[in-house]
C-alpha cells in the first residue's frame, strides 16, 4: 500500500519543486504544502494532520521550512518519509 509520504514524494519527482515561488526542479513544480494538499483527502486525511505527521506545528511553519535558503529537493524527500 503506498503512504501519503511516498505518493508526495512521486509526485515531486514528476512535476518538480519550487521554494519561495522559484522552480528549484521539473516543469510544473509544487512545494511540500501543495503538495500534502493535493494528496491528502485521498489517504483520509487533511492538510492540517499530514503537517502535524511531519513535526510542523503550523502551516506557515511548513511554509517557511521548505521556503528556507538552505533547504533542498533532497531535505523535502527525506522528510515525506516520516508519514
Amino acid at each position: 500500500m503506498t503512504t501519503l509520504g511516498e505518493r508526495a514524494k512521486a509526485t515531486l519527482q514528476v512535476r518538480g519543486w519550487h521554494k519561495a515561488g522559484h522552480a528549484i526542479t521539473g516543469p510544473d513544480p509544487v512545494c511540500l504544502v501543495e503538495v500534502l494538499k493535493l494528496h491528502a483527502p485521498g489517504f483520509g486525511t487533511n492538510l492540517a494532520d499530514a503537517l502535524e505527521d511531519l513535526g510542523f506545528a503550523s502551516h506557515t511553519e511548513a511554509i517557511e521550512w521548505n521556503d528556507a535558503p538552505e533547504r533542498t529537493f533532497e531535505d523535502v524527500l527525506e522528510r515525506l518519509e516520516r508519514i
